[in-house]
């Protein structure tokens, strides 16, 4: 994301709705509720809400501009 300039707050919401999706999973793996597979399924779809979600909270779009306009 850095190589297609986006900024930096965006390429943190990035790894942070990354990693978020599948540390939610994790009890659910330890406890034997899930499979690897079914972690790496449930991650992946997990992704696209809680990105959207973090955007809503965080208010930072792919530019780096917040709705208000500023930087």
């Amino acid at each position: 994301m850095a190589w297609r300039r986006h900024s930096w707050p965006a390429i943190a919401e990035m790894g942070l709705a990354t990693y978020l999706a599948f540390v939610v999973l994790f009890p659910l793996l330890w406890l034997g509720l899930l499979t690897g597979d079914g972690l790496t399924l449930a991650g992946h779809v997990l992704m696209l809400p809680v990105s959207s979600t973090l955007t809503a909270v965080l208010d930072v779009s792919a530019t780096g501009v917040g709705t208000d306009g500023q930087h």
